[in-house]
């Protein structure tokens, strides 16, 4: 038995042929041989997030009831780990005063600037460092992409120097990749052609149901962008926000799992669209690895010790304070937005969070 406080995220694939909710436990029934087998009983108060993958037919009303009861979000991913959107339970009136001062960075150009800067920047310095750990000279040429965000005054602009630094980092990524023994031809998604290209799209999806619940728990509006265009069937601040997560949660995550032979090229199989599948098996077993990842605490760390999974939800808490801040900066200052805000954009370094040390360098 779970302690009470211990929460669960909940993955339904596939291989579950039968839903039930008996006494506000949901019960999972999967099959075995030729007989339906109960797989699982979790009580709802032990539910943090149920995410489905690959199946949306054929589902209880009486599995949403129990969502809406308990607060528990929904999330939805393709078979081929696209994620689709996030079902949740209601809006607290709680959450108003947080909702105003996103619509109003949203409307002040200058504001949603800075804020990108940040998280454009702060992606780019995860990059920089995997470059710099492989010993690759691209390190410090996205390092020089680093220092021209500063001056940037678009948003198009950051796209541009984000796309580049992307090319270069993928392009010792891949070095990687193929250093490991796995095949490799450059990112590719929509579908993924290959097992790298799917576990990373998979890693994303999973990544994506972990920051929408961190941002709709602590009240934002996840459909409302910074960099992403603002857009009602995709929810663009769960985009943006993932930005600053890839490299760290996802990327390195998946490296491991490769160099550590968790996987095999014989664990993967390919449709006639030339798209990439798990096996039934191993699709069980990397939802049960991700779990693991997003929510064993780093003991190494200098800071104290927080699982990516708070951590996520600790940066929501230093969005919020940014989105505050100038917010009231603003009503003082009325369209002025005062000159410290870069410096005060310390407050929301993620490396304080992830143990991210930029190289320094050498005095001549």
């Amino acid at each position: 038995m779970l302690p009470h406080k211990q929460k669960i995220d909940i993955f339904l694939d596939k291989s579950i042929i039968e839903i039930k909710i008996i006494a506000d436990c949901l019960r999972l029934y999967t099959q075995s041989e030729e007989e339906k087998q109960s797989l699982a009983s979790i009580p709802a108060y032990q539910i943090d997030s149920i995410v489905l993958v690959g199946i949306s037919n054929n589902l209880p009303i009486a599995l949403f009831k129990l969502a809406q009861k308990h607060s528990i979000p929904i999330h939805f991913l393709s078979e081929n780990a696209t994620y689709y959107s996030t079902l949740h339970s209601g809006f607290s009136t709680k959450t108003i005063s947080l909702r105003h001062r996103q619509y109003a960075v949203s409307l002040n150009q200058r504001w949603k600037i800075s804020l990108a800067k940040h998280i454009i920047r702060t992606k780019i310095n995860h990059q920089q460092v995997f470059c710099y750990s492989e010993k690759h000279i691209f390190g410090q040429e996205i390092e020089k992409l680093g220092i021209k965000i500063i001056n940037l005054k678009s948003i198009s602009s950051l796209n541009g120097i984000e796309g580049v630094s992307a090319s270069l980092y993928w392009t010792v990524f891949g070095e990687k990749i193929l250093k490991l023994g796995w095949k490799w031809h450059g990112r590719k998604k929509n579908p993924a052609t290959d097992p790298v290209n799917l576990l990373l799209s998979l890693g994303y999806g999973l990544l994506a149901t972990q920051c929408n619940s961190a941002l709709s728990l602590r009240g934002f509006d996840p459909y409302l962008g910074i960099i992403h265009k603002t857009n009602s069937e995709r929810p663009a601040l769960v985009y943006d926000f993932m930005e600053i997560f890839r490299t760290q949660v996802v990327d390195n995550w998946i490296l491991g799992l490769l160099q550590n032979t968790l996987f095999t090229p014989q664990d993967f199989y390919y449709l006639e669209d030339g798209s990439c599948r798990l096996i039934g098996e191993k699709s069980v077993h990397i939802f049960a690895l991700w779990y693991k990842h997003i929510t064993t605490k780093n003991l190494q760390t200098q800071t104290q010790s927080l699982s990516h999974q708070m951590r996520i939800r600790e940066y929501t808490k230093v969005l919020s304070t940014y989105f505050t801040f100038i917010a009231d900066k603003h009503k003082r200052q009325k369209d002025t937005l005062p000159v410290e805000i870069e410096s005060n954009l310390m407050i929301l370094n993620p490396e304080i969070l992830f143990e991210v040390q930029l190289p320094t360098k050498k005095s001549d």
